[in-house]
């Protein structure tokens, strides 16, 4: 099997991609607004934030809609509906790209050196301006981290679970 195989049939995950596409674009205009996005998509504003937050499943309509604007194969639309079906397989498949994405970018190990600072507020904007970042990707490292057990929210504070990490291996 080739690169270009893998990458064709490797399970995606609509949430994850609608945040990386508004992630993008915000990154391209700073004024980009949810709004805007929704717009773009064709679908309520109060209904993609849910979708983005998991506070809400997206239907096989929703998918549909959106995929073809955020140019999602059908292929893996097809996989992504058919995942949903199947919760333990998106849940090793999220664990599988969260190891990537990990070491793919320097904002996990930023907010993890952030963390660590004496002056460190636990406020997204913050970290957020503190790192150069938009404050979508600081909440998404966060949950990352958090589902990797690097950090977890206690008492309204991050806390750090492994604190003197070693990435040699």
């Amino acid at each position: 099997m080739t690169n270009k195989d893998l990458e064709n049939t490797s399970p995606i995950c609509l949430r994850t991609e609608l945040r990386k596409e508004f992630v993008r674009r915000c990154k391209v205009n700073s004024a980009y607004s949810m709004r805007a996005y929704a717009q773009f998509l064709g679908v309520d504003q109060s209904l993609l934030s849910k979708l983005m937050s998991g506070q809400r499943q997206i239907s096989e309509a929703v998918a549909q809609k959106v995929a073809t604007k955020i140019k999602i194969k059908p292929s893996q639309l097809a996989q992504i509906l058919q995942a949903k079906h199947s919760p333990a397989s998106i849940q090793y498949q999220l664990l599988a790209d969260d190891e990537v994405s990990l070491l793919a970018e320097w904002s996990h190990f930023a907010i993890l050196e952030l963390i660590k600072t004496k002056k460190f507020r636990f406020d997204v904007k913050w970290m957020a301006e503190r790192l150069g970042l938009h404050s979508q990707e600081i909440e998404d490292s966060i949950d990352r981290l958090m589902r990797m057990k690097f950090i977890r929210i206690k008492d309204d504070e991050l806390v750090l679970l492994k604190p003197n990490n070693n990435w040699a291996n």
